[in-house]
């Protein structure tokens, strides 16, 4: 762009602007790439960001490692409702820069469907094909206990030698000794009586229906016309 000024000498001359915006780069960038208010049904999350190569971080007052790129990254176990994780960096120079994210867990349940005589199985409706199929037996439904575990997240271990099944779910403090053929299950330290003893079919342990919703505290739902059973389970 172009002015003038009047000039008694000289009929104007011209003064010249320089309008061009020129950004200026913060002394020490953070970036992150999570989003705030972020929304997830998991009890973790990665905090993954960039800064400078030569840059100290923190996430939530723990120092995480810093690559030759600049970029770090951090798993931040979550409580249920809203946290608030805090990044921070700074350098040798004194520049310090910081990032706050909100983050919710929002705990989702776990719904599992069986029906009785067929293998056909979902968890949260995705399809899954058991190796021997749920059944009633006087009068006692018996469900195979690893893939609901699992479902819910457990730990499972089987102890050949001595046909005994371990269960922990660790979110929940659950520790759970069952051995086949025994009617005795321990649960948390404490002896438990089960209607039905556990019992193998087709390489699966199976046990009662009942001992799964009372051990983990879940909800079964009974449809007699579909033989039909909905567990909702809350992590």
């Amino acid at each position: 762009n172009w002015d003038y000024y009047p000039n008694d000498d000289k009929p104007f001359y011209y003064l010249e602007y320089d309008l061009t915006k020129k950004l200026i780069q913060p002394a020490l960038p953070l970036e992150v790439d999570i989003p705030n208010n972020y929304k997830t049904n998991k009890d973790s999350v990665l905090i993954r960001g960039h800064t400078s190569n030569d840059a100290t971080v923190e996430i939530n007052g723990e120092e995480v490692l810093v690559s030759s790129s600049g970029i770090f990254a951090k798993i931040v176990k979550l409580n249920p409702g809203e946290n608030l994780i805090n990044i921070k960096a700074y350098d040798s120079a004194g520049n310090t820069a910081e990032v706050n994210r909100k983050v919710i867990y929002e705990k989702k349940n776990i719904v599992i469907e069986l029906w009785i005589g067929k293998k056909e199985a979902k968890i949260n409706g995705d399809s899954y094909t058991l190796d021997a199929s749920p059944f009633i037996e006087n009068g006692r439904t018996l469900v195979p206990i690893r893939f609901i575990a699992e479902g819910f997240g457990a730990d499972v271990d089987w102890i050949g030698e001595t046909k005994t099944v371990i269960i922990n779910l660790e979110s929940k403090n659950i520790n759970i000794i069952l051995q086949i053929g025994s009617k005795i299950a321990i649960v948390n330290g404490e002896k438990i009586t089960l209607d039905v003893a556990p019992k193998i079919v087709k390489g699966r342990t199976f046990v009662p229906l009942r001992f799964i919703a009372e051990t983990f505290g879940a909800e079964v739902l009974w449809n007699g016309s579909e033989r039909k059973i909905t567990i909702i389970f809350t992590p």
